[in-house]
C-alpha cells in the first residue's frame, strides 16, 4: 500500500491528463465521421477520476443497438465498456 501511494505521488498528473485527454480526442475524432454519431467526455466526481467518453448514435441512421455493438466490441482490445440503451461508455 505504501508503495502505491509513493507512486502515485511520483506520477505527473498534468501529463497523465494531457495524455487521457488525446486519446479522447484521437478515439473521438474518428467516431464523429459517422453520420449521426457524436461524443462527450467527463470524469466521475466519485471513485475512478480519469476522463470517460460518451458515444450516442441516432437509432434510425445508424441501426446498432448496444448489445450488438457489445458482441461486436467482445473479441476487440478494449480498455473498459458500458453499454447504456443507446448510448455507450469507454473508459480509456
Amino acid at each position: 500500500m505504501v508503495k502505491a501511494l509513493e507512486s502515485y505521488l511520483k506520477e505527473d498528473h498534468e501529463a497523465l491528463n494531457r495524455e487521457w485527454q488525446r486519446r479522447l480526442e484521437f478515439v473521438s475524432a474518428r467516431i464523429t465521421k459517422v453520420p449521426g454519431a457524436s461524443t462527450s467526455y467527463m470524469v466521475p466526481d466519485i471513485a475512478n477520476h480519469v476522463p470517460h467518453m460518451e458515444i450516442k448514435w441516432d437509432a434510425k441512421r445508424i441501426p446498432l443497438t448496444p448489445a450488438k455493438l457489445e458482441k461486436l466490441c467482445a473479441t476487440e482490445n478494449r480498455r473498459s465498456f458500458f453499454p447504456r440503451e443507446k448510448r455507450v461508455k469507454f473508459c480509456l
